[in-house]
């Protein structure tokens, strides 16, 4: 009798502990259901040229294109983790005029990667002096997504994580690791990953704004990612969602 109290215990216990992982699992699952929305402001940096293999690159993008073309592919990537982003405005922001612009546009247009392949950091904050940040006053819970025309060699986005805020390049010699010209970048990529957009640079780059890193191309197991590694692509990893949702839920509810 007694060994037969003992199983019926360990039995009621066994099904307890079944409810309880079925119900943190619900939670969990509901938990990640519920959409978490950020805003976005896009700045298209004007009258600022890049000298690049005798052309003169400048910033090209439409209001149009970010509005139905570049937001929705962010959206379209970002909705396996169930966050949004709604369009703040878009701005046309005029490059600012220091007496070293020519040099700066020089250093940038001439920018390499390293033997590791890492870009140039000093390029980004030299780029910096050519730009106006007030207008990030007028909405300090917006992540700002800034267009310029160029980044330097095989560069195509740069994310400064903590002020959130990432730069983007409209002309891109990527695809060729920096041995052609520069071209226009194609606004979204349809079907599976080939050589990317500029939509996929703009979600990759909020991607870092919400913590994620790149893969480590020694260990990782998982390809065809949005944060690159082997066989770049668009897909999310479960860890990867979870950092970003809660990274979000903080950008989303600021204190």
């Amino acid at each position: 009798m007694q060994l037969q109290a003992v199983g019926t215990s360990i039995k009621a216990l066994i099904l307890s502990l079944c409810f309880i992982v079925t119900l943190l699992t619900s939670i969990a699952s509901k938990a990640n259901e519920t959409n978490i929305p950020l805003t976005v402001r896009f700045h298209v940096v004007t009258k600022l040229e890049i000298p690049k293999d005798s052309q003169h690159l400048k910033s090209w993008i439409t209001e149009d294109d970010i509005k139905n073309k570049i937001l929705p592919e962010v959206n379209r990537i970002w909705k396996a983790a169930n966050i949004s982003f709604n369009l703040d405005t878009v701005l046309f922001t005029p490059s600012l005029n220091p007496s070293n612009k020519k040099q700066i546009t020089g250093y940038i247009a001439n920018a390499e990667r390293d033997e590791d392949g890492k870009s140039d950091p000093e390029r980004i904050k030299l780029l910096s002096n050519l730009i106006s940040f007030e207008n990030e006053n007028e909405n300090p819970n917006a992540i700002n997504i800034y267009f310029v025309p160029y980044l330097g060699e095989a560069s195509q986005g740069h994310a400064k994580r903590k002020l959130k805020r990432a730069f983007i390049g409209q002309w891109t010699d990527k695809p060729s690791k920096g041995k052609s010209t520069p071209e226009h970048f194609k606004l979204v990529e349809k079907g599976t990953f080939k050589e990317g957009s500029i939509g996929r640079t703009v979600a990759h780059e909020i991607g870092h704004i919400l913590n994620l890193k790149h893969p480590d191309r020694a260990t990782q197991t998982q390809f065809n990612l949005l944060m690159g590694g082997k066989k770049a692509g668009y897909g999310l990893t479960k860890k990867e969602i979870q950092q970003a949702r809660k990274k979000a839920t903080k950008l989303n509810s600021p204190s």
